[in-house]
């Protein structure tokens, strides 16, 4: 069982990292007496619409009214990988923002991961850990469609 978190109540305090070999780190989700293995953030996306192309999906949505929602993503992932680089990464790597770049490039679209044919009505991010080179290292995420919201 999966237990998905609202973006806008997800705190980065909450979040803890497991170092566990020299090239991916996992991360899990600490509140109250809960430990979760992974984060899953509900997305709240207003105005989302699901185009199959190509036997992928992607969705699309109104960016600018969806923005508070996107810059609290966006946080996240920057606390994140702070929080990374201070306690386990060495100084000289540089993070990989890869959920900010494409919400940046592609203003109003996400490519989704792992879909099937359906109706979608809403859209999660997993986020289940940290990968790391030799000089660099960012956040291993995918973003899932949900047909219940």
């Amino acid at each position: 069982m999966n237990i998905v978190i609202d973006t806008e109540k997800c705190k980065s305090d909450n979040v803890t990292i497991f170092k566990n070999s020299k090239h991916k780190t996992r991360i899990g989700y600490k509140e109250d007496k809960m430990l979760l293995n992974g984060l899953y953030l509900m997305l709240n996306i207003k105005d989302i619409c699901f185009i199959n192309l190509n036997h992928s999906y992607k969705c699309t949505f109104g960016y600018n009214r969806n923005k508070n929602l996107l810059f609290k993503l966006i946080q996240l992932e920057k606390d994140i990988l702070e929080k990374y680089g201070m306690a386990v990464c060495n100084s000289t790597k540089r993070p990989v923002y890869n959920i900010c770049r494409q919400i940046i490039e592609y203003p109003g679209t996400i490519s989704l991961s792992n879909t099937k044919k359906g109706f979608y009505k809403g859209v999660i991010v997993k986020i289940v850990g940290i990968w790391e080179t030799e000089f660099e290292y960012g956040l291993i995420h995918y973003f899932y469609p949900i047909d219940k919201c």
